[in-house]
């Protein structure tokens, strides 16, 4: 084969690809992934929270034509509480005890400060299904919650549409890898070749950012303030002697009677 005729395949291959993805009503038009059609059937979600496969045909898959979705959400939930306790440091122990128990890890951890003021923060994981849960253990764990949030972001329509670039970008690899068995110079090899690389690395960006969302959608962060609900500073400050404070006014005192009456002897001695 001619080099001219393989370019001309290359470039009517793309051209078609390109001309399919224009109808695509999410308009990728411009990138690797937007050169076939989507396609109907969508690998299914491998979620450790055991939620359904996700396809073009099931709910969730509809939701790109607009049908509202009641079932099979995508929804990466997070927390924060802040707490006041009695023993900041047996707070955190119990705390990643109660982690553990429920099938969760601790992200990371800090503790500050002197024995008598110390305050301690926390990140943790815990199964989503599990937040629920945690969070009445952690609150049972307080002498009062100072502030406590909750946020929600449902991402099932971007991981429903990573993976549709997923699987177009892995039918154009097989496209690239077809015309490779065929080039016969070292220039259509190096070109071709270069092309299949870019859609690869396309390819495992989408299946990282879909990996993150499996991952934060099964296991929710928690994020934990722990402060000591009675502050150990002293009531007294260091120093302070009343009695000391005592002995002074009345030396105080002494001394400006004894004043008055060097002042009273004068006015005797001197009045006319």
């Amino acid at each position: 084969m001619k080099t001219v005729p393989l370019t001309l395949v290359i470039a009517s291959i793309l051209a078609m690809m390109i001309g399919t993805s224009c109808s695509d009503d999410r308009g990728h038009s411009d990138s690797a992934e937007g050169l076939a059609p989507r396609i109907a059937e969508s690998r299914p979600m491998t979620l450790s929270h055991k939620a359904e496969p996700v396809t073009a045909n099931s709910p969730v898959g509809r939701s790109l034509q607009g049908t509202p979705l009641q079932e099979n959400r995508l929804t990466v939930r997070s927390s924060h509480i802040d707490i006041l306790v009695k023993n900041v440091s047996d707070a955190m122990e119990s705390i990643e005890i109660v982690t553990t128990k429920l099938g969760g890890f601790v992200v990371s951890s800090q503790l500050s400060g002197e024995v008598e003021t110390r305050f301690g923060w926390m990140s943790i994981r815990i199964p989503a299904e599990q937040l629920e849960t945690a969070m009445v253990d952690i609150r049972a764990l307080a002498v009062r919650v100072a502030q406590e949030t909750m946020n929600a972001q449902d991402v099932t329509e971007e991981y429903v549409d990573l993976e549709s670039r997923l699987h177009v970008l892995e039918e154009t690899e097989k496209h690239y890898l077809r015309l490779l068995g065929k080039a016969e110079t070292v220039e259509e090899i190096l070109k071709v070749r270069q092309a299949a690389i870019d859609v690869q690395v396309q390819a495992e960006q989408i299946k990282g950012r879909m990996t993150y969302l499996e991952t934060t959608s099964a296991k929710s962060l928690v994020t934990i303030n722990i402060r000591p609900a009675t502050s150990g500073k002293s009531l007294v400050e260091p120093g302070w002697a009343p009695l000391e404070t005592g002995k002074d006014a009345v030396r105080g005192l002494i001394g400006f009677a004894q004043g008055i009456v060097d002042l009273l002897i004068r006015i005797a001695i001197f009045a006319p």
